[in-house]
């Protein structure tokens, strides 16, 4: 199972989640790693960034899950502009519930309880083209890379290098800069917190004063 595509389940119902993943890896093809709800859409970057990604299955229930302030459409759009190739799959009830043509396909939650094996054919073949399409990008980037070393980049060819770079950086700084914002907020709370502090020993110390 070691080179099993790595499936993300997005599901805020833990015990659901848990359910799907041992079904999903019954057969020990596919790696199933769960992702609890997250705050914001653009904290799901990472599962884009990950090299190791084969695919997403979304849950329909997650705009209830978050009261509304995302759907699964919303994080589907997300990844689809970091990873357009990225395969993105909705776990719904029924197929009548895909309304948004972002998604690669559905799968039903009844039929992957019952039967997952009908799915998991289907799943590595979107992640092998997944990983085909991604090598792609990288034989292209580094053939590209070689002849601007030796200064043969045309102009069309210097844009499409471009172009290749973000696609494979920008999940990855939108990764860090989530990183960089918490560490800040952090250290902004703290310096309050420090402020605070300051401002109390100062209170204490006048209020000592003027008692002798």
């Amino acid at each position: 199972m070691d080179n099993a595509p790595l499936l993300w389940l997005i599901d805020g119902a833990a015990s659901e989640t848990r359910h799907y993943k041992r079904q999903l890896e019954r057969t020990h093809q596919l790696h199933v790693q769960a992702v609890p709800l997250r705050s914001a859409v653009v904290e799901y970057a990472d599962l884009a960034a990950n090299p190791h990604t084969g695919a997403v299955i979304i849950s329909q229930k997650i705009g209830q899950q978050t009261n509304g302030s995302y759907d699964s459409a919303t994080i589907a759009d997300f990844l689809r502009t970091l990873r357009e190739e990225l395969p993105l799959f909705l776990l719904a009830s029924s197929e009548a519930e895909d309304t948004s043509p972002v998604f690669d396909g559905v799968l039903l939650a009844a039929q992957l309880e019952q039967r997952p094996e009908v799915y998991i054919p289907r799943l590595l073949r979107a992640a092998g083209r997944y990983e085909q399409a991604l090598s792609a990008r990288r034989r292209r980037t580094k053939e590209l890379l070689d002849q601007q070393v030796l200064g043969a980049l045309a102009v069309d060819e210097e844009a499409e290098l471009a172009a290749l770079r973000s696609y494979f950086e920008r999940p990855a700084d939108i990764k860090l800069a989530k990183r960089i914002e918490k560490r800040d907020a952090e250290l902004s709370e703290k310096r309050s917190l420090v402020e605070q502090l300051e401002s109390l020993a100062q209170k204490l110390e006048q209020a000592n004063g003027n008692d002798s």
